[in-house]
């Protein structure tokens, strides 16, 4: 089976929030989706940010899955995320997302709207190498 070559390596950056809790499930995607998803997608395109994705996750799976982690695992320090929604952003150059962060956009059309939406009290994040090892099913060999 021949193997083909990984795209170069991206750093990503994985941001991880909490809904306000005065809001449902139902609406926290439905906002999420349909009304900020299409600001932050205008706006990570115009600061070259590679990649961009959304990963919801409302209280029900978490709730069904952490039985299957205990049945499975059995470990008590083994838990389901509490978060909300996962943004992650990868990009080539860490100035890419700087820019962004800094772009007075960024205030009008994401900070200043997500109140009432997010808790912007706590988040989660993490910033690493993203390395793809299976891609669309292939096995693939990441670029060193």
């Amino acid at each position: 089976m021949a193997e083909s070559q990984a795209p170069a390596k991206l750093l990503k950056f994985t941001v991880q929030h909490y809904k306000n809790p005065n809001v449902s499930d139902e609406a926290f995607m439905k906002w999420y989706q349909e009304e900020h998803r299409p600001r932050m997608v205008k706006l990570v395109h115009k600061h070259n940010v590679a990649r961009y994705s959304l990963f919801l996750t409302p209280s029900s799976l978490r709730s069904a899955f952490q039985e299957d982690l205990q049945k499975f695992r059995g470990k008590q320090g083994w838990k389901m995320a509490d978060f909300d929604v996962t943004t992650t952003y990868w990009v080539t150059d860490p100035d890419h997302l700087r820019n962004m962060l800094s772009d007075p956009e960024w205030d009008e059309q994401v900070q200043d709207v997500e109140e009432g939406w997010i808790d912007q009290d706590r988040a989660s994040i993490q910033v690493g190498w993203e390395t793809t090892y299976v891609d669309d099913g292939k096995i693939v060999e990441p670029k060193v």
